[in-house]
């Protein structure tokens, strides 16, 4: 049962994701992605560590502004900020 809406979820990402891809291509912008489940810094740690990436791009719920802001971000968007070395871009998850 719950393989089967693991699964679910991941097509429909997919999904979103490819509608996005679609618009970022035209605009000259090159996206690869992959979609996967389980512990998000554990499964970003990973993907970063076994792939050449230029930047990571994470959705934020907060508006942070100022350089304090940092201290106030997300378990995950905090724990990858501290693990990875490559620059990390954090947009508005509403925008």
């Amino acid at each position: 049962m719950i393989s089967e809406m693991d699964e679910k979820m991941k097509v429909i990402m997919k999904r979103l994701t490819e509608n996005k891809e679609g618009v970022r291509r035209g605009e000259g912008i090159d996206i690869d992605y992959e979609i996967v489940l389980g512990i998000p810094k554990d499964e970003i740690e990973k993907l970063v560590k076994n792939d050449t990436y230029d930047v990571i791009v994470m959705a934020k719920r907060r508006k942070l502004p100022g350089i304090k802001a940092v201290l106030r971000l997300g378990s995950v968007s905090r724990k990858i900020l501290e693990k990875v070395s490559i620059p990390i871009l954090l947009v508005d998850a509403e925008g």
